[in-house]
Order: C-alpha cells, then structure tokens, then sequence
C-alpha cells in the first residue's frame, strides 16, 4: 500500500502531540515533587492543598505509566491522607490500568 505524503501530516502532527503531553506531565511531576519537598509550602499549606498535590502527582505518574514512582508515592499519600475521598477510587483506577505491577506498601482499605 502507498501512503500519500498529505498522510503523513496528520500521523506526524499526532506524533508529535503525544511528545507535547508527555513533555508537560514530566514538567508538572517535577513540580509537583519540588512542591511537596518546598519548606515554604508543608509550612504555608493547609492539610486539604498538600492532598490535592499528592493526588495531581499520582495522576501524572498514571499518565507517564511510572508504576515504579506510583508504588513509592501512593503509599504516602495514602499513609498521610487517609481520609482523602479520591484515595480509594485512585487505587481502584492504577489497579485497573496496571494490574499486579502495582503493589503500594501501604495497604487500602477497600
């Protein structure tokens, strides 16, 4: 089958948009990590912000697939946010996804 160079645009175009993502959840869990490790924010931040950070954090690493880091991270933020609503359907979501390469230290009450 011959391809048509006009074909090739949109399929680079594609390519290029997954580098684009890929490249900016890098950028955001670098972030994020500096964020959580900032003095200035575990001084300033309320318990509900530093949750929230440790959940846009875990969904990075979902979105990177670095099951690795999300087996180191969960944990704590579990460990440390018990009661944070969106644990339980985070661990149920990276189960699904990444199946028994997914194994948090801390176990989740279900």
């Amino acid at each position: 089958m011959m391809v048509s160079r006009f074909d090739l645009g949109p399929r680079h175009a594609a390519g290029r948009c997954v580098v684009v993502r890929v490249k900016a959840w890098t950028e955001t869990k670098d972030e994020l990590f500096a964020e959580l490790k900032s003095a200035s924010f575990n001084r300033l931040a309320d318990r509900s912000q530093k949750a929230a950070v440790y959940r846009s954090l875990v969904i990075c690493l979902q979105l990177l697939s670095e099951v690795k880091e999300l087996n180191r991270v969960f944990p704590i933020w579990a460990g440390e946010y018990p009661d944070d609503p969106f644990v339980e359907s985070e661990y149920e979501r990276i189960k699904r996804r990444f199946g028994s390469a997914f194994t948090p230290d801390l176990p989740v009450a279900h």
